[in-house]
């Protein structure tokens, strides 16, 4: 979410600097650490070797010191008439001097051009191997694409016949190599994480199966959730428990992950995946001594069939008030699994929470005996499917469908969870485009009664399907989320009136919840604990969803833990160190406070410092992460329980991308190849910005550079993009820059051993989209100050200190278009660049005297993420440059002005943005910002408000 890159800015031409760094919100930040000259002077560089030293260059205007007289002399970047004039008139005898520079100059200038002309650039032989590996890998080729002579002719037509392309037992080789880096790289970070969580589901394609399995973890500096694939493993036979439990036994050995170190592994509902963990977890021998309960994992079904499942079937999956049976353990060993059951061991398991809430809203929902309910139903879903289906067939339809609604209509997919609701929501939100579609396409009319149906089916099912997609995010989603949620929704559902038609769906909703989630109702079942230790430390809920009548049982088992915590191992922490919205969680959650919670606490004298710490956080106000720097207990007790996902989704995600590759043309690849393949596929995905390029422009001059961003794999990625293609030295620091000035103690350390001679602030967090005030959250005004506004200040009065003592050195503020006017629906945003600007601006002044270049960059639309809720902004044109683009315009400009936008094309918007009144400017950004918020919500499908 922020870089900083390391740049060359200008005032001084003759300027030699070193390191510098960079940063902006998707790409890394840079740092570059070599002599630099800056952007050579005008035509006539040939004066400024020994006649004059070179003192400012503002725009097209140029000072310069006379060496045999020290007489200041100005002139224009575009002649060098004053300059030539002094030396004839005050040193006509150097006349001769000038004219021999002045050939001698011509002379390299012509040999220099024929070169670069002349010369056939060389393509090492490694250099091809990477990029012929990469495009395979990434755009999901066959490895035999090497072999291929279209291919072939297309990489030797661009280059040339002399280039040699690599074999495809070279690109096996290489994929060995990737793949063993890999598995080295994740069991790195995996040994390094006090706690990590699974997620396993099976997935069967062109008559094979695989077990997939991802791994995830917390950072403990700043709280981002970090994921990778472990694995996509061939699973041959019947998906018994018993295979399945090998393979996942198999998986976690590879990559040396201890069971203790797991939190949860999160599958799906279905019984084999059920019996594996009942056989071989350890969970199922231990009894708690603080809660009895004999249903100690709810959810699981009794029925351990050794038979094949299907596992996208839901007659397989576990009903909730099944009970536990009993695994005679003694009698497993009796037989002839003897030996296997003995050295396998698995972690703790937990069914998904998404998964379950698919179920009440497809499996339950289909149970209801309601005649009426059934009836009028059955014929309007009949209707819808006709419809459904048409638009599925034909593409004639489908398109006069579109011209008749300016909208696509989403089918129904058994496979993906809400399809249902989302397709329904759709087609109530058009009811009026609707009525014309079925009478142009002669079908059978929704009548009155039948609408109303499908609008009360929406507003029953409509807080389910924001559960659903609540519990099943991977970023920011926590198994604190799943008690509250589930909560919520049953209140929701319960406030329900004034239903006609789908007050059954509503009820057997109810019953369902209650049903397959009876741990969160009665909340002293030993299944329990999980969750409430999960949410209470969470502090975006802490006590504030709790009901009543276990307010104080919820309350002891928090501090029970917290000196449990405390009683194993001493709580200390090392504290050096945007898809989900706030806005939208408060409201939803907001049901909870209104009926059942009393946040008060009575706090009593207490002397036990747990205590006491304990109950200064339930007291707390404060709903952001950094309240548990405060707090080493609880962030223990955050990472211990709230490392676990609700959800099994990111497993699912794994073989969405998996079936891309593995299609009829490639189901001969054999299983582990097709392993390493995916691995390898996800792993190499490229980040984009203006950070990432601009960091290449600078490593392309030869400049060394430190890339400073939050993601560590995006910066190991990055960083070896640069020395593979640039062979420069590269350092990587990893830093949040939304953490505010917590990690500058870090920073600083890191760069302790480096002399920073260009630091480019390119750092920038954007609006999701422009919104109005009162809808940004709280928590990204601040994100918006401290990246925009603190990280620039810092890393600017970081790095002076040594400029400022070698004397030389550059700075650039990459700023934005959006500080030339007030920026309504972007208040917050525009008004931290305007900050940027008039901070450059002092600092040049500043600094003037101690040789240190100060330069303003202010471009305006680029064609990056962060402009992603705009269409229009996603699309490369002439005035809307992608990042490399305007990088490789950017940096030329170095050394050259002071104030840019960086791009020549914008150079020309920003003339004529300048000629109208602020006033006038204010009301042209108005219009922009709300087309840009009606772009986000169209693309949404939403209504714009």
């Amino acid at each position: 979410m922020d870089r900083f890159i390391t740049s060359t800015s200008v005032k001084k031409i003759r300027l030699d600097v070193e390191p510098a760094e960079a940063q902006n919100v998707d790409d890394p930040t840079t740092l570059i650490s070599t002599h630099v000259s800056l952007a050579p002077a005008p035509y006539y560089k040939y004066l400024f070797d020994e006649f004059y030293k070179l003192r400012n260059v503002e725009n097209l205007k140029v000072t310069a010191v006379c060496q045999n007289c020290s007489k200041v002399v100005s002139g224009s970047t575009k002649s060098s008439g004053n300059f030539l004039s002094h030396i004839k008139r005050k040193h006509n005898s150097l006349m001769s001097k000038v004219e021999d520079a002045r050939k001698k100059k011509d002379q390299e200038t012509s040999t220099m051009i024929q070169t670069k002309i002349y010369d056939t650039p060389k393509v090492s032989k490694e250099l091809v191997k990477d990029l012929v590996f990469n495009y395979i890998v990434e755009e999901m080729k066959p490895l035999a694409t090497c072999e291929k002579p279209s291919f072939k002719r297309l990489i030797r037509g661009l280059t040339s016949d002399s280039i040699v392309l690599p074999y495809r037992k070279a690109l096996v080789s290489e994929l060995n190599h990737k793949y063993k880096a890999y598995v080295e790289m994740l069991t790195g970070f995996i040994e390094k994480q006090s706690y990590v969580c699974v997620t396993a589901d099976i997935w069967s394609s062109n008559n094979k199966s695989y077990l997939g399995m991802t791994c995830h973890f917390i950072d403990e500096l700043n709280y981002s959730r970090y994921s990778y694939i472990l694995a996509c493993r061939r699973i041959k036979g019947n998906h018994t428990y018993l295979n399945i439990a090998k393979v996942i036994n198999e998986i976690m050995l590879d990559f040396k992950i201890e069971n203790e170190k797991v939190t949860h592994v999160v599958t799906d509902n279905a019984s084999n995946f059920g019996k594996a963990f009942r056989t071989f977890s350890k969970q199922f021998n231990v009894t708690d001594t603080h809660i009895s309960d004999s249903n100690y994992l709810g959810l699981i079904s009794s029925d351990d069939s050794d038979s094949d499942v299907n596992i996208s079937s839901d007659d397989d999956v576990n009903d909730s008030n099944l009970e536990f049976d009993v695994v005679d353990l003694s009698s497993l060993m009796l037989n002839h699994k003897e030996t296997i059951t003995n050295t396998m061991s698995l972690p703790s398991h937990l069914t998904c929470s998404a998964h379950t809430l698919n179920l009440i809203a497809s499996v339950d929902t289909a149970k209801i005996v309601d005649q009426a309910y059934n009836s009028i139903s059955k014929i309007t879903f009949k209707k819808l499917s006709s419809f459904w289906n048409l638009l599925s067939r034909s593409t004639v339809v489908s398109d006069k469908v579109f011209d008749l609604c300016s909208c696509k209509f989403p089918v129904p997919n058994l496979t993906r969870w809400n399809s249902m609701y989302d397709a329904v929501h759709k087609v109530v939100t058009n009811k009026q485009n609707l009525v014309l579609v079925f009478n142009e396409l002669k079908m059978k009319k929704m009548k009155k009664n039948e609408w109303s149906f499908l609008e009360e089916y929406c507003k029953v099912m409509g807080p389910l399907a924001i559960s659903l997609d609540k519990l099943q995010g991977e970023r920011s989603c926590h198994l604190g989320f799943v008690a509250p949620t589930i909560l919520a929704l049953r209140l929701l559902l319960i406030q329900m009136d004034n239903l006609v038609h789908c007050r059954p769906l509503c009820f057997n909703i109810i019953s369902s919840l209650e049903k397959r989630f009876d741990y969160i109702f009665d909340l002293k079942k030993v299944k329990s604990k999980s969750f409430i230790l999960s949410a209470i430390s969470h502090p975006k809920f802490k006590q504030s969803w709790i009901p009543n009548r276990y307010k104080s049982y919820c309350k002891q088992i928090f501090f029970d833990e917290c000196y449990l915590i405390n009683t194993d191992k001493e709580a200390v922490l090392n504290t050096d160190e945007n898809v989900d919205s706030d806005n939208s969680d408060q409201e939803f959650f907001q049901v909870l406070s209104e009926n059942c919670l009393d946040v008060d606490i009575d706090i009593q004298s207490n002397h036990n410092c747990i205590n006491a710490q304990a109950m200064e956080y339930l007291n707390s106000k404060n709903k952001d992460f950094n309240v548990l720097n405060s707090f080493p207990i609880i962030k223990k007790m955050f990472f211990k329980y709230n490392t676990t996902l609700p959800s099994s989704a990111p497993v699912e995600r794994l073989f969405s991308s998996g079936s891309q590759i593995m299609t009829p043309r490639r189901n001969r690849l054999n299983d582990k190849t097709f392993e390493m393949l995916l691995c390898c596929r996800l792993v190499t995905g490229s980040t984009d910005g203006i950070g990432k390029e601009y960091a290449k422009e600078l490593a392309k001059r030869g400049l060394n550079i430190v890339l400073i961003s939050r993601t560590i794999e995006k910066l190991n990625k990055v960083a070896t993009e640069i020395v593979q293609e640039f062979n420069v030295e590269v350092k990587v620091i990893q830093a949040d820059f939304s953490k505010g000035q917590i990690v500058f103690d870090h920073i600083t350390k890191e760069l302790d051993d480096i002399e920073i001679g260009i630091l480019i602030n390119n750092v920038g967090m954007q609006y999701l989209y422009p919104m109005y005030m009162t809808e940004v959250p709280e928590s990204t005004v601040w994100d918006l100050v401290n990246v925009n506004v603190g990280a620039t200040t810092h890393m600017t009065k970081l790095v002076l200190p040594g400029m400022q003592k070698r004397k030389r050195g550059a700075i650039v503020n990459v700023s934005s278009s959006a500080e030339l006017q007030p920026m309504p629906l972007l208040a917050v945003y525009a008004a931290t660049k305007s900050y940027i600007k008039s901070f450059t601006e002092a600092l040049r002044i500043e600094y003037e005297e101690d040789n240190i270049t100060v330069q303003h960059l202010f471009p305006l639309f680029v064609n990056t993420k962060m402009n992603a809720f705009s269409y229009r902004l996603q699309e490369t044109t002439l005035f809307v440059p992608d990042a490399k683009m305007y990088a490789t315009n950017a940096v030329n400009t170095l050394g050259m002005v002071n104030h840019s936008t960086g791009y020549w094309a914008h150079g020309i918007q920003h003339f004529f943005m300048r000629l109208p009144p602020v006033w006038i400017r204010t009301l042209v950004g108005e219009f922009m910002t709300h087309s840009f918020r009606s772009d986000y919500f169209s693309k949404k499908g939403l209504k714009v408000e």
